[in-house]
């Protein structure tokens, strides 16, 4: 059998011994990083006091009982908190662009115009104005893009 010298295993011991010490350090760091983030409020002021929620959860919380169809609350939801760069988990139905501070972002402002230009073309093809409020909240724009929604799709409203 091969000898191996003392020097030798004294420096494999030694590189063993630091690198368990490195990934003890790291796994304990990672956990208690782990319970710091895990459990906690939103750290962005602007969502101070609110839970994180799934879309799912959104949906059921606000606009299940007016029966809206639940991929139209969706997609206006992940589309408004992408063009305003906020996780779509922290927002409420009374959020608007300007109340996050994101009023004056290219993305915000096409969201917008996008969302009246559609509403504009289905109230021409309704003949008629179909929605008379503003379009400041998140709550504005699921409205009325389910308006549309149904319009266009021939869904009840």
């Amino acid at each position: 059998m091969p000898q191996i010298s003392d020097e030798f295993r004294f420096y494999f011991t030694l590189a063993t011994l630091g690198a368990m010490v490195i990934l003890s350090a790291l796994v304990v760091y990672l956990s208690t990083r782990g319970l710091r983030f895990g459990g906690k409020k939103a750290e962005d002021p602007r969502f101070a006091g609110r839970d994180p929620r799934t879309l799912d959860q959104f949906y059921e919380a606000h606009y299940a009982a007016h029966m809206y169809p639940r991929a139209v609350v969706a997609e206006v939801v992940t589309r408004f908190a992408a063009a305003a760069q906020v996780p779509a988990q922290w927002l409420e139905p009374t959020d608007s662009f300007a109340g996050l501070g994101t009023a004056d972002r290219e993305e915000c402002r096409r969201f917008a115009v996008d969302t009246a230009l559609t509403l504009e073309e289905a109230e021409r093809k309704a003949g008629a104005p179909l929605y008379s409020g503003k379009l400041a909240t998140l709550d504005d724009y699921v409205r009325s893009t389910v308006l549309i929604y149904r319009l266009m799709s021939g869904a009840k409203s």
